[in-house]
């Protein structure tokens, strides 16, 4: 189905989503590409950083400049920190 993404998840499923009920994995530059399925990154870092997401839905975004406590949302399957010593906060979906 074409828009399955769009239409997956019950509403109960949506709101825990939402609230991060799944849980979340920390992803350090020194990790390399992660795979998996999340649906928000989130950059705890104070400086901006460079990230790789890979999309089920939409575009795939390389060395995407993600500011300071910036958050991107979608259904990504693989997601990559570029930035040395820093970590990113990817959100099980």
């Amino acid at each position: 189905m074409a828009n399955e993404g769009l239409t997956k998840y019950t509403v109960q499923e949506a709101t825990n989503l939402k609230l991060g009920q799944l849980g979340f994995d920390l992803i350090a530059e020194s990790d390399g590409a992660q795979t998996g399925n999340w649906i928000a990154v989130y950059n705890p870092n104070d400086a901006h950083i460079a990230i790789d997401v890979t999309s089920a839905i939409g575009d795939s975004l390389t060395a995407l400049d993600l500011c300071s406590n910036g958050i991107i949302f979608g259904q990504f399957t693989t997601v990559e920190c570029e930035e040395s010593s820093k970590s990113l906060i990817a959100y099980r979906g």
